[in-house]
């Protein structure tokens, strides 16, 4: 039952009055202090006797000065009205205040205070059952009639009692030995009370409206941290301390789940290609999505790690999944989500071009291009940039079918919308800027015009150099990109110096960031070493070209035996460019023709792209070379698939330029 403080208060109040009198011998400055003593107590309602016995002594000392000011207003004499007073009296009342401010003291924080044992704590807790329990037992007189009842209630009771034991020496146990001298108020009041068997009036120290006025300061507070992290996280990612912003980033997810700051988190770890984390904040955000809207934007970005880690058939279903929300969306207000359409069929089409889809890819190009141009009609400045995304990757199909014209023409497009954007804010659009300066710079080397590729592979270079000194994570694997075009120029204009020390610098780039993430990685190595081992096959360096093919066909290998639709083709390159090498430079025919036959069997499956059917032509020359006869050698081929039952063909990514293994990149949305 609660306390009455009202009742408490009137009777503090009138032993304050009576003690006042009985010192003072006046009846107002009584009345005085019983009314100060009622107001504090009334208002202030002291939560310990203690502390209500300080206020209840303390009131004849300050009758002490009300009865001086009285002395002084009516004669003037202070000191004949104190020397009235009785001073041992008023010693005394004050050392009973001091002691029962320490008592209060001592009470509140446990000192002196001696718990109840185990024993007895478990007594309190038994002893409301065990009464009813001895009443019941005490009314069995007529054990004909209502035994069975009340020996049924006994035994509930009993196993009630039992039960309660078990928990309370549990919690009895649990808490003895607790530090609570950080823990909260009610905290310390109700386990006071537990601790003492006071079990109900511990109950309602936590009623419902205190626990909860509690847990939202709690939460209040908790969120202001949070916020201050995530501020210091985003000070932190522009000042270029990425590390210890993703540090910030993360504690502050910890503190409270956020939905839009666990998206932030998982874009940053994106940007920073840890794709890893990425993953981890980006399938939190899935998990806790209110809406379909929410769970688009968190399957596009999902799609995007997942396609950077070659995980195709993930990225593919991901993707789909986002086309189909969009699609459904646009219908209702195509407005607001034809860029979101747009957005996913940019995605989606680059996945098909990877898995070489060449026909689907071409035409989910085309549809975002044709969206995105119709948004910018309206909305230049929002959408620009997505329209030039958008056309640098059309340009690298383009390229990939040998349409040469509208590939430059693309790429040029493209350019030109980047550097306009670029005169207002440089810094966001230079990375795009290298992009697609050094996909140009492949196609105009492929168009032989060197010099041009030249002037646009070093402007690129430079850019992605001036930014990884402030972002290494994000930009090194660009500048390996890049070094690899530049040295298949170098290597094409037989500047074999240049050309290896940018294969060596691109490997040695490759390596470490593979060293913490190679499932991202791996292909580079592989692309690398191969373009490494074709420069040291032309120097007649036959031992290191080997082991350069070699690795590169064994990381290749490895990964086609995990996603074979991706890195088959890749394989296929390696085996041709080794057929070539053991039957021109280490010569091995039976070796040069193995490997010759392995490649024609995977470039028949891809035979109808155009860069391909060129592999297959020169792979069969080397069978033509060695006094194959190649028609009879292709019937005899077909021969044998049509004796097989049909399968399902492997196809793979065209991430790279395939006659020399050097990377193109398209810029997927989110």
């Amino acid at each position: 039952m609660k306390d009455n403080w009202t009742i408490k208060a009137v009777v503090s109040a009138v032993i304050t009055f009576a003690i006042t009198y009985l010192l003072t011998h006046s009846t107002i400055t009584a009345a005085i202090s019983a009314v100060v003593i009622f107001i504090i107590l009334l208002i202030y309602n002291p939560q310990t006797r203690y502390l209500m016995a300080f206020y209840t002594v303390i009131s004849p000392l300050v009758s002490t000065i009300a009865f001086t000011i009285k002395a002084k207003t009516e004669n003037f004499d202070i000191w004949a009205g104190i020397k009235e007073l009785n001073p041992t009296t008023t010693i005394a009342l004050f050392i009973i205040a001091v002691i029962c401010l320490l008592l209060d003291y001592f009470e509140r924080n446990e000192i002196f205070t001696k718990k109840k044992d185990e024993k007895t704590f478990i007594e309190l807790i038994k002893k409301p059952y065990q009464e009813q329990i001895d009443q019941l037992k005490a009314t069995l007189k007529d054990k004909e009639k209502i035994e069975g009842l009340l020996s049924e209630k006994i035994a509930k009771l009993e196993k009630e009692r039992d039960r309660r034991v078990t928990e309370a020496k549990e919690l009895f146990e649990k808490f003895e030995a607790k530090d609570i001298s950080k823990s909260s108020k009610l905290y310390k009041k109700a386990l006071r009370y537990f601790m003492q068997g006071k079990l109900y009036e511990a109950l309602d120290v936590l009623d419902l409206a205190k626990m909860q006025k509690a847990e939202q300061a709690a939460i209040k507070k908790i969120k202001k941290t949070a916020e201050t992290r995530m501020l210091k996280a985003q000070l932190l990612r522009v000042a270029g301390k990425f590390k210890e912003a993703g540090d910030n980033y993360e504690k502050a997810l910890a503190l409270i789940f956020d939905w839009d700051n666990c998206f932030k988190v998982g874009h940053y770890f994106e940007f920073l290609n840890e794709f890893t984390k990425a993953e981890k904040y980006y399938q939190l955000c899935l998990i806790n999505t209110n809406n379909k809207i929410e769970k688009a934007f968190v399957l596009n970005n999902l799609a995007n790690v997942h396609s950077n880690r070659n995980e195709v058939e993930k990225a593919e279903q991901e993707y789909n999944e986002v086309l189909q929300i969009g699609r459904e969306q646009a219908t209702v207000n195509p407005k607001t989500f034809l860029p979101n359409v747009a957005m996913t069929l940019n995605n989606l089409a680059i996945l098909h071009w990877q898995k070489q889809e060449i026909e689907k890819a071409e035409q989910e190009y085309q549809e975002a291009l044709q969206i995105y141009r119709e948004l910018v009609a309206t909305n230049s400045q929002t959408y620009l940039l997505k329209l030039a995304q958008t056309l640098n990757n059309l340009a690298n199909l383009h390229r990939d079918k040998n349409e040469f014209e509208k590939a430059e023409q693309e790429y040029s497009e493209s350019l030109q919308i980047y550097r306009e954007l670029g005169t207002t804010n440089s810094q966001i659009y230079l990375p795009d800027i290298a992009d697609t300066l050094n996909n140009l710079a492949v196609l105009h080397r492929d168009k032989n015009e060197f010099e041009k590729a030249k002037q646009e592979c070093q402007e690129s270079l430079q850019i992605y150099k001036e930014l990884a000194e402030t972002n290494s994570q994000s930009y090194l694997p660009n500048i390996a990109i890049v070094l690899n075009t530049s040295a298949n120029l170098y290597h094409a204009n037989k500047e074999v110096e240049k050309a290896e020390q940018d294969y060596q610098e691109a490997l040695q780039i490759y390596r470490e960031l593979g060293t913490t993430n190679p499932q991202v990685y791996l292909p580079g190595i592989a692309g690398t070493l191969n373009n490494l081992a074709n420069l040291h096959c032309g120097e007649n360096e036959f031992e290191k070209a080997e082991q350069e093919y070699q690795e590169a066909l064994q990381i290749r290998r490895e990964l086609a035996t995990a996603n074979p639709q991706t890195y088959l083709l890749y394989v296929a390159q390696t085996l041709f460019s080794m057929s070539i090498f053991y039957q021109k430079s280490k010569v091995n025919k039976k070796r040069s023709i193995q490997l010759a036959d392995e490649a024609i069997t995977i470039l028949l499956l891809f035979s109808n792209i155009p860069y391909i059917q060129n592999y297959l032509k020169r792979a069969l020359m080397v069978l033509k070379d060695w006094g194959i006869n190649t028609e009879e050698y292709l019937k005899s081929k077909e021969n044998k698939e049509a004796k097989q039952d049909s399968t399902e063909k492997a196809e793979k990514p065209v991430e790279v330029d395939q006659n020399n293994s050097e990377e193109h990149k398209n810029t997927s949305e989110e």
